[in-house]
């Protein structure tokens, strides 16, 4: 059986939080150059989504 150390542990989860800061630097780059989607539009397409699995 395959037992993890707390090294491994630490790596695991400082990879994980690498991609979620680089997630973070990605979505304030696209916000600043203007590539986002007002909050009306994305709510209108949300609650269409969820209206149509309603009627299914």
């Amino acid at each position: 059986m395959f037992a993890r150390t707390q090294a491994d542990t630490d790596a695991v989860s400082a990879e994980r939080e690498i991609k979620i800061i680089d997630g973070i630097k990605q979505s304030i780059g696209d916000a600043a150059a203007g590539r986002v989607v007002p909050h009306e539009q994305a709510m209108a397409e949300l609650y269409a989504v969820i209206g149509e699995a309603e009627e299914k």
